[in-house]
């Protein structure tokens, strides 16, 4: 009878072991499982894209590395669509072009402009440079009586002023110009973009990085400063669509270009 007893006691006491031991592997696989998911979406962040009417500006990431889209006191809520009514317009002589460019496509012709040759970042935004008042003059000029609508920001940097890259100087000129555009219409929409781009060639006044730059500027102030959003990429200009006076500026294929371009943004 004893024997008995044992040889069942024997059986029921493996049979528990069996079933503790299985229950440890299926805990021990699914922590497993859990752990490589969670390390598989740590290092593989969403890619993002470049921003279009209506939507907030976004920067491109790559996997493995990390970003800031947008500032805390920038904008969190998406561009508004763009919509009717006159736009002023802050660039330099190339904005000017392209802007010509619009007004031979455009059947709404919003853009406005002036003679906006040399109009550089501080010549807009450091209010001791001698043109300041002339550029700022000539916005006044071409606004309406009701105001703008919108304005675009064409960032035209210099070889000479972003020295290679993007610092707080060329914050200060683009936080400095769009205080002045919020000023005379404030909570307009502002859309900001870099000097057009090249393919091929260099233009000498910009550099090589110039409009790369010109364009760190602008993903920066779209994130960083409440009212304004990233404005369109323009060009590649190629060297037959330059020769007015260097490898800058667009001639009459390349200011289509650009106006076509502004067309699709803006109308």
């Amino acid at each position: 009878m004893l024997e008995g007893r044992s040889w069942r006691w024997g059986i029921l006491m493996f049979a528990v072991a069996l079933t503790a031991a299985a229950c440890g592997s299926s805990s021990a696989e699914t922590t497993t499982t859990i752990s490589e998911t969670s390390t598989t979406g740590d290092t593989r962040p969403p890619r993002t894209s470049t921003t279009t009417p209506g939507n907030a500006t976004t920067t491109t990431v790559e996997p493995g590395t990390t970003t800031t889209v947008a500032s805390t006191t920038g904008n969190t809520e998406p561009a508004p669509p763009v919509g009717t009514g006159t736009v002023g317009v802050v660039g330099c002589s190339n904005t000017d072009l392209a802007v010509a460019g619009y007004t031979d496509l455009s059947s709404l012709d919003r853009l406005t402009t002036g003679d906006l040759g040399g109009g550089s970042p501080p010549s807009w935004g450091d209010p001791s440079e001698d043109r300041y008042p002339e550029y700022w003059g000539i916005y006044e000029d071409r606004r309406p009586a009701t105001g703008y609508v919108e304005t675009w920001v064409q960032l035209c940097l210099r070889s000479s002023e972003h020295q290679g890259s993007f610092d707080e100087t060329e914050q200060a000129w683009i936080t400095h110009i769009v205080d002045q555009i919020h000023q005379r219409d404030p909570g307009i929409p502002i859309w900001i973009s870099p000097v057009n781009f090249y393919e091929g060639i260099v233009c000498d006044a910009v550099g090589a990085d110039g409009p790369a730059i010109a364009a760190e500027a602008s993903d920066w102030a779209a994130a960083a400063l409440p009212g304004v959003y990233r404005g369109p990429d323009l060009g590649p200009l190629t060297s037959a669509e330059v020769g007015v006076r260097d490898d800058c500026h667009p001639n009459q294929a390349g200011q289509r270009l650009l106006g076509g371009q502004l067309v699709d943004f803006f109308d």
